[in-house]
């Protein structure tokens, strides 16, 4: 899918080279870290380590499952507040449930760089944002004016492209599962692996990954549209369509509406009673604001911004280079 660009400015173009030009560092929750001090809660047995990591060129599954083969402990007692892009040194803090001390240790692409103990398990509540630098090689000139753009009317609050998977199909897995076509979904899935599986063969949470990521289509389409139509921002959450959500009358809803009818879904088919799971609906911001500096040196521009959980950098690097599917 095409989605509209909202600043009116040329785009800059460039690319990122080595994952040392996408550096994302993770912000846990103050009351997280400050509860869950190296001292811990008083009288509560400290069952977990909260280790700091840094990664490099790796997803943060793998990182885990790298972790959890040199540490001779299960990828379930692992928890991490989210999940950072592959291409990128990500810093991000992950818990592990032992009560042994687990030491400093570098295995290449995965460090731990600090470890401590602590009596809670770390959960995606637990994240607030991310903070990003990014360079960006083989600019042109006109990075001022884009900025300025964002800065003063937002940022379209945009799911980024990772959230469809590699082949950018997830959305039409998703939808064929909706729809109850079941073998046609198991069909792409296996053709992506090249695996003889039946659909109870998948994990349930595999399989609202998915369907995550058709509602995730559905709101960036139903976005897009808005801004070719409106041209003005809306710093408002929105709901997205999921078992027993209610779409309202606002704009963006009710596009949403229009695309689900196209589809021929309702929200009672969120409830797949066939594969024994349902799909709640959730709730977005349609609008972010975001503060950007820059420094620009002939064709390089880094850029230094944060954005607030669940925004994706990769949007803000679209609007910013004009490049669809950044």
């Amino acid at each position: 899918m095409k989605l509209a660009y909202w600043t009116k400015s040329k785009g800059i173009g460039g690319k990122i080279k080595d994952p040392e030009d996408f550096v994302v560092r993770e912000i846990i929750s103050k009351k997280f870290l400050r509860k869950y001090s190296v001292n811990g809660s008083i009288g509560r047995p400290k069952k977990y380590n909260l280790l700091l990591i840094r990664k490099r060129n790796i997803t943060t599954r793998a990182a885990i499952k790298e972790l959890a083969r040199k540490l001779n402990i299960p990828e379930k007692a692992f928890g991490y507040a989210g999940l950072k892009d592959k291409f990128s040194i990500s810093f991000q803090y992950i818990t592990v449930k032992s009560e042994k001390e687990i030491e400093k240790i570098d295995l290449g692409n995965v460090t731990i760089i600090e470890t401590r103990k602590t009596d809670k398990f770390l959960s995606k509540g637990n994240l607030t944002g991310n903070e990003f630098e990014i360079i960006l090689h083989g600019c042109k000139g006109g990075a001022r004016k884009i900025i300025t753009e964002i800065e003063k009317h937002g940022m379209p609050n945009f799911f980024g492209p990772q959230r469809f998977g590699k082949y950018q199909d997830n959305h039409i897995i998703g939808k064929l599962l909706l729809k109850r076509r079941f073998d046609e979904a198991l069909r792409i899935i296996n053709s992506h692996d090249r695996k003889h599986r039946k659909i109870s063969d998948i994990p349930k949470d595999v399989l609202k990954f998915y369907i995550h990521a058709y509602q995730s289509w559905l709101f960036n389409a139903a976005l897009s549209e808005y801004i070719r139509k409106e041209k003005k921002s809306y710093f408002k959450e929105v709901r997205i369509p999921g078992y027993r959500t209610n779409l309202k009358n606002n704009k963006i809803e009710a596009i949403m509406k229009k695309l689900l009818a196209k589809d021929g879904i309702n929200p009672i088919d969120f409830m797949i009673s066939e594969l024994r799971m349902s799909v709640g609906g959730a709730r977005r911001m349609a609008f972010i604001k975001v503060k950007i500096k820059y420094k620009h040196q002939k064709n390089k521009l880094n850029l230094y911004f944060t954005l607030p959980k669940g925004s994706y950098a990769t949007t803000v690097m679209r609007e910013i280079t004009k490049i669809n599917g950044f």
